[in-house]
């Protein structure tokens, strides 16, 4: 019996990027991460998309955006610094960001963490970008890990493939 190997789509593409591609998905993240650091939140997220039941780009909803402003409030955009980026396919897209959301206490131990990372995931429809975040992100049981579709197994599923 021969075996099959699953393809990756991210190394079967026909994406054509350009340098404006690039310039453009940067300056988007930029402004959506400039915007949280200046504690302008709802105005960040008024710059991400969803892709809707019909395949269309919409604002994020009312629900998503109150997920998203409580994580930010408990951890706050200070600064940042855009890691890297790649360009898989028109819908493959990230973006991948360090953010510090506090300042080390004095006398704090060396090893207390005070930066996350993060990926936008930028989407070309019809040559317009748009601003999308993961679904992980959007899931408003994702804090209860055990109770929600994104359970342990899964992510390592998702490894894997």
């Amino acid at each position: 019996m021969e075996e099959v190997i699953k393809r990756n789509s991210r190394y079967d593409v026909n994406m054509t990027r350009t340098s404006d591609d690039s310039t453009t998905i940067v300056k988007m993240a930029t402004q959506y991460l400039d915007l949280l650091k200046q504690n302008k939140v709802d105005e960040a997220l008024d710059l991400l998309f969803e892709v809707n039941e019909s395949s269309e780009m919409q604002s994020l909803s009312d629900s998503y955006k109150t997920v998203l402003k409580n994580n930010l409030k408990k951890f706050p955009v200070l600064s940042y610094s855009i890691d890297d980026y790649h360009l898989y396919s028109d819908n493959d897209v990230d973006v991948r960001y360090t953010y510090e959301f506090m300042t080390k206490p004095e006398g704090a131990p060396e090893n207390l963490p005070t930066t996350m990372k993060g990926v936008l995931n930028p989407v070309r429809i019809n040559g317009q970008w748009y601003l999308t975040i993961s679904e992980f992100l959007k899931d408003p049981e994702r804090d209860n890990i055990e109770n929600s579709k994104y359970s342990s197994t899964e992510f390592e599923e998702n490894e894997n493939n």
